[in-house]
């Protein structure tokens, strides 16, 4: 009769560990979509004021700076640390069978960020840029391109 209830003792301790295992596997990934969601909104804030503060350079609103230009660039470098390892915590909690909130728009905002970073004469070597930019020559070459004429 004690084997029978080590037995069942046993059981109710794998229910409960297994419940807890899984209801802390749950907070983590709220908490993981709460942090991407910040995460998220912070890039398009920063966006939104580079853009309005690009806006005002070129509309004569505003004079340009280097400095500025600078605080933008390393905001943005400052915004993208975390991006690894949030991304390897999405791919975690995934793994463990969890959908992700804000996954994608947090991918997304973290390839967005790279081309930020990634100087022109970098980002813009690539073989399949290479590729379209070799056929937009033979085709004009060939004369299947029309000349663009401002109105």
């Amino acid at each position: 009769m004690a084997d029978r209830f080590k037995s069942l003792t046993a059981q109710t301790d794998a229910y409960i560990e297994n419940w807890q295992q899984a209801h802390y596997q749950a907070i983590a990934c709220r908490d993981l979509e709460d942090e991407l969601l910040r995460g998220v909104k912070l890039f398009d804030f920063l966006c939104a004021e580079e853009e309005k503060w690009r806006s005002d350079v070129l509309n004569h609103r505003e004079q340009y700076s280097p400095t500025l230009e600078k605080f933008f660039l390393a905001l943005f470098e400052l915004w993208s640390r975390p991006c690894q390892s949030l991304l390897e915590a999405i791919a975690r909690v995934q793994a463990g069978g969890f959908e992700v909130e804000h996954a994608a728009e947090f991918e997304s905002r973290c390839r967005e960020v790279k081309g930020i970073l990634t100087a022109d004469h970098e980002f813009f070597d690539s073989d399949e840029l290479a590729e379209v930019r070799d056929k937009a020559i033979d085709d004009h070459r060939r004369g299947l391109t029309i000349e663009h004429r401002p109105a």
